[in-house]
This record gives C-alpha cells, sequence and structure tokens, in this order.
C-alpha cells in the first residue's frame, strides 16, 4: 500500500530524509529522577540513567528542595524527602523506525528486572524489582542489527588531505628550486 495514514504504517514517513536524526529515543515517564541520557544518532544506542528517590511520607521537605547551600544542581538533583512513587513502570520511547526489522536490546538490568519492547506503541517499558530508595539504575539499549548510518563523520584529513598533500608538495618543491638557486648564487 503506498499510502497508509496509520501510526505505525512504515510509509507514514516516507520522503522524510532528516527524520532518521530528528525522530530520537527519549524517557517518557520515569519511576524516579531521570539522571542522564545520551543517545547517539550514528548507532541508535542510547543510555538512560535515573535513580529511585527516598520517600517521605509526610509532607515533602521543602527547605531541602529550595536548596540549602548551592550542591543541589539539576545534574545532581535532591534524592530524598520525595513524596512516595506511584507508578513501578519507566518507559521510554523509541521510534519505530529505529527498530523496525530489528531487534531491541536491554543491557544493565539487574535479576528480577524485566523488560518488554512494544513496537505497534513505540515504547520500552522497564521495571525494576530493586526500589530501594537512594539506588541508581543505568540501562544500555541497542538494537540489532545496526541501523545504517545516518552521515559519515568526518575530519580534516577526509575533507582535505589531498588538498594539504597537494599544497606540501607545491610548497616543499618551491622551497628545493629556492635554495638550489641560493647554493648556485653562492658558490
Amino acid at each position: 500500500m503506498l499510502l497508509d495514514y496509520t501510526q505505525d504504517s512504515p510509509t507514514l514517513d516516507n520522503g522524510g530524509r532528516i527524520l532518521d536524526t530528528v525522530v530520537r529515543p527519549y524517557p517518557t515517564k520515569t519511576a524516579g529522577i531521570p539522571l542522564r541520557f545520551e543517545y547517539e544518532v550514528t548507532t541508535g544506542k542510547f543510555v538512560f540513567e535515573w535513580a529511585t528517590p527516598e520517600a517521605h511520607h509526610n509532607n515533602v521537605n521543602l527547605k531541602l528542595m529550595k536548596g540549602s547551600g548551592g550542591s543541589l544542581r539539576v545534574l545532581n538533583p535532591p534524592l530524598t524527602d520525595h513524596p512516595v512513587l506511584t507508578s513501578q513502570e519507566t518507559e521510554i520511547f523509541i521510534p519505530s523506525r529505529l527498530t523496525r526489522g530489528r531487534r531491541v536490546n536491554v543491557h544493565g538490568l539487574s535479576e528480577g528486572d524485566r523488560w518488554a519492547y512494544d513496537e505497534r506503541r513505540q515504547t520500552l517499558f522497564v521495571v525494576i524489582a530493586d526500589r530501594t530508595g537512594g539506588k541508581r539504575h543505568r540501562i544500555e539499549v541497542d538494537v540489532r542489527p545496526a541501523p545504517r548510518a545516518a552521515f559519515t563523520l568526518n575530519d580534516v584529513w577526509s575533507d582535505f588531505g589531498g588538498q594539504i598533500f597537494a599544497t606540501s608538495i607545491v610548497v616543499a618543491a618551491m622551497l628545493l628550486v629556492w635554495l638550489s638557486s641560493y647554493w648556485v648564487h653562492i658558490a
């Protein structure tokens, strides 16, 4: 079928060449506090880290949440005195463009942890067995076979190596001609 407008249709994004770099995985719901998320578009791999907060069964300690000396930041969030978690499941959006025809692999889980990927919903579900307050969790997710690279990484030598080499040969030749004429005049 050339045109199919259902959400999970492989033809929905035909012609969108940039979509492989724009449509990417991201955590949509975290059973805890997100700490770090990294995605590498050339390999389709990503790393997600989060922490289970230590619950405070009464009111949240607002003095701590407002910051008590500058050590609490976005990169170092407070892990204590949070409300009790009402969800045990972390959900990560993984676009079907990345997983279609591939197997999703999740690494870094402990014994008793569970995960499932629902391609139709484009969602990875992760349930951690150990929800001890203050515990940090880290998963690495990849797909097999790896996706075709969206672009080729290059550097100065791959872009301009030929020109640099040719220019250095010309400069060296000019230097040799100049030196030989200099020695001829001296002698």
